[in-house]
């Protein structure tokens, strides 16, 4: 389908920041999203907000384009230039409540 998001591959998982396994990648997108926003009362965070995809060779020679995962690298750029401008801003607006 075009313009929808799917996960391809039989062989690909995602998994959370502490390597556990959250959800069905089978999923239709709008199930499957949900995933991601599960609070974790105990941890005081969205445990599964960060989701890495776990793929072999032959998920990799099967069911992907010569750029598949490239999106994950950009993924992480973006993550860490939030990540940076985040902490800039927190520092700038720690100094204005001090003043």
């Amino acid at each position: 389908m075009s313009g929808m998001f799917t996960v391809t591959g039989d062989s690909m998982i995602w998994v959370n920041k502490h390597g556990y396994r959250t959800v069905n990648e089978k999923l239709q997108y709008n199930e499957l999203a949900y995933s991601f926003l599960q609070w974790n009362g105990r941890l005081a965070e969205y445990t599964n907000l960060v989701q890495i995809a776990v793929w072999d060779k032959r998920a990799q020679d099967h069911s992907a384009s010569g750029d598949y995962g490239s999106a994950t690298a950009l993924s992480l750029m973006l993550a860490a230039f939030l990540a940076l401008f985040s902490l800039a801003y927190l520092r700038a607006t720690r100094s204005w409540s001090t003043r």
